[in-house]
C-alpha cells in the first residue's frame, strides 16, 4: 500500500520535538512508498526552515538565561511562562509549547529537576535540532517519491473546499495534487493529513476515490 501525506506528516518525521513524531514514524515505517507533490516539498522546505530556527533561538535564550540568573524555580510551567518573556507571535507561541512539552519527557528523567539537569537537557535538545534532524530529514527525502505535475484545476472541489471553516488554500492545493494523482492509478492510495479540521472537510467530499483518507487519530500508539 502507498500514500500521499500532507506537510505537517513530513515535518512531524523530521521533528523528534514534534507531539505527532510517533505517529509520523508509524506512517514511514507502513507505506511501501510515501508520495507528495511540489507543492508539499516547497512548504515542507519553509516550515522546516522557519521551525528549526525557531526552536533553537528558543532554547539558546532560554540557556542563556537559565545560566546568567539566579533562577531556581525550574518546572515546566516556569519554562512554559520564559516564553512571555519574548516577542513571539502566538502561532509561535503555540508551536514553542507544544515542542516544550515533548522536551519535557524525552530530555528531562525528573519531575523536579536542578538547573544542571534543565541545562544538561537543553545541550542534548540542541545537538539534536543540529545534527540528528538532518538525519531524519534526510531517512524521510530518500524514501518520498515526488508526483508528476497536476494540470487540472477540479473548481468544484477546490470551491467546495475553501467553504469549510479553518480549511487553508494550501490544504486544498494539496488535496487536489493527490487526487490527481491517485486517479491514474489502479491501486488507489492513502491521503494522510495531521490536520484535523482539514481531515474533516476532506473526508466529505465525495469526488475523492483514496483508498482511505486518514488523519492523526487513525495512526494511535502502538507499542
Amino acid at each position: 500500500m502507498d500514500s500521499f501525506v500532507d506537510t505537517n506528516v513530513a515535518i512531524a518525521y523530521s521533528f523528534s520535538l514534534d507531539p505527532l513524531n510517533f505517529k509520523s514514524n508509524r506512517v514511514f515505517k507502513k507505506y511501501n512508498t510515501i508520495y507528495w507533490s511540489n507543492t508539499v516539498e516547497n512548504e515542507y522546505k519553509k516550515v522546516f526552515k522557519n521551525k528549526l530556527k525557531l526552536l533553537k533561538e528558543y532554547f539558546k535564550d532560554l540557556k542563556s538565561f537559565l545560566m546568567n540568573d539566579d533562577y531556581t524555580d525550574i518546572s515546566f510551567k516556569s519554562l512554559v511562562s520564559f516564553i512571555n518573556k519574548k516577542n513571539y507571535s502566538d502561532k509561535d507561541k503555540k508551536k514553542i509549547k507544544s515542542s516544550l512539552s515533548v522536551f519535557w519527557n524525552k530530555y528531562l528523567d525528573n519531575e523536579l529537576p536542578s538547573k544542571n539537569d534543565v541545562l544538561n537537557a537543553i545541550d542534548c535538545c540542541l545537538f539534536d535540532l543540529s545534527s540528528n534532524i538532518y538525519k531524519k530529514r534526510e531517512e524521510w527525502l530518500f524514501q518520498i517519491k515526488l508526483t508528476f505535475k497536476r494540470i487540472k484545476r477540479y473548481n468544484s472541489i477546490y470551491n467546495d473546499l475553501l467553504g469549510k471553516p479553518n480549511v487553508h488554500e494550501s490544504d486544498v492545493i494539496i488535496v487536489l495534487d493527490a487526487h490527481d494523482y491517485n486517479l491514474e492509478l489502479e491501486e488507489k492510495i492513502d491521503f494522510i493529513t495531521f490536520d484535523k479540521d482539514f481531515y474533516n472537510a476532506a473526508s466529505q467530499i465525495s469526488e475523492f476515490s483514496f483508498n482511505k483518507i486518514l488523519g492523526k487519530e487513525d495512526f494511535v500508539f502502538s507499542s
